[in-house]
């Protein structure tokens, strides 16, 4: 089966986007479902959980710290 180029809408900002026939692919190899998002928005979901990764682990980090702090002080 020959892939091709297809246009698709994105679900979230509505813009028309090109799946290209290299995606279709990649995404056929490693069994994915196909996007709902164009690559922007894409993009800008990666940054967002990027951003709360940060924000956890630093929250994580600080609460292990005043942890340690105080069982020290025991």
């Amino acid at each position: 089966m020959e892939l091709k180029d297809e246009a698709r809408t994105c679900r979230y900002c509505t813009n028309l986007y090109i799946w290209s026939a290299g995606e279709q692919q990649y995404y056929n190899e490693r069994v994915l479902n196909p996007p709902e998002r164009c690559p922007e928005c894409r993009a800008k979901k990666r940054q967002m959980r990027r951003e709360e990764m940060v924000t956890l682990k630093e929250g994580k980090g600080e609460h292990y710290e005043a942890n340690r702090i105080s069982q020290d002080t025991k």
